[in-house]
């Protein structure tokens, strides 16, 4: 499935692919305002906005500083992905 494929491919290349769980990602797309969001048939168009998105976040010093701090930042690399899925998780929460 493709959960698993892209658990793969952000475990080998975590600048380039992110953690695709659907039903998250649609959640969070709606709250942020995505319009028409990708679903699993189209996992390149996913990519690409994580890719995009992380691109905002990561020039937020303050933000990406305080990510690296975090509890798990020995097991994330500083130009990770990884911190689009946090964003997507809190997201699909409302909590952002």
């Amino acid at each position: 499935d493709l959960r698993t494929v892209s658990l793969y491919l952000s475990f080998i290349n975590t600048t380039n692919y992110c953690l695709f769980e659907e039903d998250m990602f649609l959640k969070a797309a709606k709250n942020i305002g995505i319009q028409n969001p990708p679903d699993k048939s189209d996992f390149g168009r996913f990519q690409k906005i994580s890719q995009s998105l992380y691109k905002v976040i990561s020039k937020n010093t303050e933000l990406i500083n305080a990510y690296s701090s975090s509890s798990h930042s020995d097991l994330i690399q500083d130009d990770s992905l990884y911190i689009v899925y946090d964003f997507y998780e809190l997201a699909s929460a409302n909590v952002i």
